[in-house]
């Protein structure tokens, strides 16, 4: 999957997504929501600037599918040289970042409580 956004991510964008991410103040805080373990949700190249579009994967998308697990909400700082595409066509402001999974100090998690608020 790396190698997939690495090689193809910039090609995923659209003139307006390119144009987004260039406009982009670094560095810039974002997050990645979901259920389980720190690594493996750590590990994902799929984060989003959008503390509420975390919140809803770690709250409520899980559920859809009938994961009961504990919400995890991660941030940690990035720069524009660690984003591969930024694509919006979901409107989830979403951050392709394929080197995530080496960034591990740099995270942080969020606590269940925040989450908890801005699903609310």
């Amino acid at each position: 999957m790396q190698e997939f956004v690495e090689d193809w991510g910039p090609d995923l964008m659209t003139p307006d997504e390119n144009d987004q991410l260039n406009a982009m103040e670094f560095p810039l805080t974002v997050y990645r929501g979901g259920v389980g373990k720190f690594e493996e949700l750590a590990d994902g190249v799929s984060w989003t600037s959008s503390f509420e579009i975390a919140s809803f994967y770690a709250n409520t998308w899980p559920e859809s599918w009938g994961n009961m697990g504990q919400p995890l909400i991660l941030s940690m700082t990035i720069e524009l040289e660690d984003v591969a595409a930024f694509l919006n066509d979901r409107k989830e402001e979403e951050l392709l970042i394929p080197e995530a999974r080496f960034m591990h100090k740099s995270m942080r998690i969020v606590g269940h409580e925040q989450a908890s608020v801005a699903t609310a």
